[in-house]
């Protein structure tokens, strides 16, 4: 499933569940600042971040199930989140969203193949019934050093949970970081920072799709803030 295709989903199932939803991706770094690490939202609400994450059809020959799908997840990449991302951005909560898509094999080569009628409806139900979310830092003790997940895995992931349990924490203070009115999250550099105006060294800098998502309290139906 291919890493664009996620992030398209992604952003249709947050627009469907917050329809006052304030999206941007890619939010990473320019000029040595991270986008995550300056956010000036207005209102209440809550922000979370989203590491969409593509995966790769996999055949195996004596393992079970034979036919899988696989992710890989950048060990760098992870670290970076966990301990710099987070910790230096407001405690802002950082998910990757890793699909278990329900079809064998690759993606029909056509522009618009049979596996997207999936966002929608599929044995599995609709998208956010088996994308699954995890935090960042609760993924980097999951894998216990490894490098890939197997997608068949993931309904067993320890903190993992489909999209659709994941909007629901959000609504009821489980999951996101609740803004208060008129905060402002600007992030000062630290010791060791780098001087934005240095250039940026491309072998070091992470790539990603990161998407930085405010749901407005005003989408939440009534619910009350939590923690």
């Amino acid at each position: 499933m291919p890493e664009r295709t996620v992030d398209a989903w992604v952003a249709a199932a947050v627009c469907s569940a917050f329809p006052g939803a304030r999206i941007w991706d890619p939010t990473q770094a320019i000029r040595g600042r991270n986008w995550d690490r300056a956010v000036r939202l207005l209102g209440t609400g809550k922000i979370f971040i989203f590491e969409d994450k593509a995966t790769t059809a996999v055949a195996r020959k004596r393992k079970t199930p034979l036919s899988t799908h696989r992710i890989d997840i950048g060990r760098a990449q992870l670290n970076w989140y966990c301990d710099e991302i987070e910790p230096g951005n407001g405690g802002i909560p950082v998910y990757y969203v890793l699909p278990n898509p329900p079809w064998k094999g690759s993606p029909d080569p056509v522009s618009v193949p049979e596996q997207a009628a999936c966002r929608v409806t599929s044995p599995a139900g609709p998208f956010t019934h088996w994308a699954y979310v995890i935090r960042c830092t609760t993924l980097r003790a999951a894998l216990k050093g490894r490098r890939t997940v197997d997608t068949h895995e993931l309904p067993l992931l320890p903190g993992a949970m489909p999209i659709a349990d994941f909007f629901t924490g959000v609504r009821c203070g489980r999951e996101g970081k609740w803004l208060p009115e008129h905060d402002e999250l600007d992030v000062a550099m630290r010791p060791g920072d780098r001087d934005p105006r240095r250039p940026v060294d491309r072998h070091h800098r992470h790539e990603g799709s990161a998407l930085a998502v405010f749901a407005p309290a005003a989408d939440f139906a009534g619910q009350q803030p939590g923690p």
